[in-house]
């Protein structure tokens, strides 16, 4: 190969590469989300976590001025989880984006329910494996910090941790118990301390539907009459929903 060739064959890959970057460049969108306390309506800064829902990875970010911009790929979709800890009280708030270049308007004005009440109380789903949960195990960390966060900012504070069976186990009691140590342990892994922890267990309580991505209608109530009326595939999917842990705040 003489140095002509390999200088044009140089010369395309620094053109194809130019335009890649190019490209990429020109498919950002520079979006802009504002931050308030929904009280007061003052600026808050607040943690921010972020997913491309097509690649895995989360990242964080930080607020400054109520304020956060980023670059986001049009066409992609992401998914926001953003938090405000405070010694007496705390906001939660998360939703999806879909990046679209016809939009007019790239930038959002998110409202933050100060208080306590506001924290989402999650339900831990089991798999019949005791060692498995029906969450990603980024999700599952991210539940588990943000209520350390908070017990470590609200002294007064007791967390219930609540373990449940489904209606078609044996045993109930005893594997309710072992659900809620799972999570009381994970809890204890994140430095929480065991004396702001209680654990309690019910051995059946049905489930109640309040997640519109579930697979049954929002506000179904998981009772043993429900189940057994269901498709077998459909059954399994509900008993599922009824093995879980619930984390309640008390003051």
């Amino acid at each position: 190969m003489n140095a002509i060739t390999k200088f044009f064959i140089l010369f395309i890959f620094i053109v194809l590469n130019f335009r890649s970057i190019a490209q990429q460049g020109s498919d950002s969108l520079l979006y802009r989300f504002n931050f308030y306390d929904k009280d007061v309506q003052h600026p808050i800064d607040v943690e921010i976590e972020m997913c491309g829902t097509q690649k895995g990875g989360v990242y964080q970010y930080k607020s400054k001025g109520g304020i956060f911009e980023i670059k986001l790929v049009d066409g992609r979709e992401y998914k926001f989880w953003i938090s405000k800890r405070a010694p007496d009280r705390g906001g939660f708030a998360e939703f999806k984006l879909k990046v679209n270049k016809n939009n007019l308007v790239n930038q959002r004005n998110i409202f933050l329910n100060m208080r306590l009440a506001n924290l989402p109380y999650p339900q831990f789903h089991f798999n019949r494996n005791m060692d498995s949960i029906s969450k990603s195990d980024s999700t599952f960390e991210r539940i588990i910090d943000v209520y350390r966060r908070v017990l470590d900012g609200n002294p007064t504070l007791i967390l219930e941790v609540v373990g449940f069976a489904s209606s078609d186990e044996i045993n109930r009691n005893k594997l309710a118990e072992q659900r809620a140590q799972f999570i009381y342990k994970s809890l204890m892994l994140h430095k929480v301390n065991p004396e702001r922890l209680l654990v309690t267990t019910t051995e059946y309580h049905p489930f109640l539907i309040m997640d519109d991505e579930s697979p049954f209608p929002y506000k179904t109530l998981l009772t043993e009459e429900f189940i057994i009326s269901l498709p077998k595939d459909e059954k399994e999917k509900a008993l599922a929903l009824n093995r879980r842990v619930s984390l309640r705040i008390h003051q």
